[in-house]
C-alpha cells in the first residue's frame, strides 16, 4: 500500500493551511454529502451493481466521504490547495484518530479511482 504522509507535512508544504473556521461551508458540505449518499443508495435499489456501473459507485462513494473530510477540515479551521490537496485531506484522517488501514484504503481508492 501507498504511506499516508502526516498531515504536518503538507501544512509544512503549504497544501493545507490555517484558516477561519468556517461552519456555513461545512454544513454545506455535510448536506452535500448526505444528498450525494442517499443518491447513491437509490441508484443502488434501482439498478444495481454490474460491470458496468461498478466503478461509479466506487467513485461516488469516495467523492462523499471526501465531502466529509472537507467539512471536518472546514470546522477545525484548515484549507486544502494545490496538487495533493486530496491526499493531505485523506492525511488529515490520521489526525481524527481514524484507523491507519482504513486511512491507507482510503488512500488507495484515490489513487485508483479513474
Amino acid at each position: 500500500m501507498i504511506r499516508t504522509k502526516s498531515f504536518e507535512e503538507f501544512v509544512q508544504r503549504g497544501i493545507a493551511k490555517r484558516v477561519n473556521i468556517d461552519k456555513e461551508r461545512a454544513k454545506s458540505l455535510f448536506a452535500e454529502s448526505r444528498r450525494k449518499a442517499l443518491f447513491l443508495k437509490e441508484v443502488l435499489e434501482k439498478v444495481g451493481v454490474k460491470n458496468e456501473n461498478a466503478n461509479d459507485y466506487v467513485e461516488w462513494c469516495y467523492d462523499t466521504l471526501m465531502y466529509l473530510i472537507r467539512a471536518r477540515l472546514y470546522l477545525d479551521g484548515y484549507s486544502t490547495n494545490g496538487l495533493g490537496a486530496r491526499e493531505a485531506e485523506i492525511s488529515y484522517l490520521l489526525e481524527l484518530k481514524v484507523n491507519e488501514r482504513e486511512v491507507q484504503f482510503i488512500n488507495h481508492i484515490r489513487y485508483f479511482r479513474k
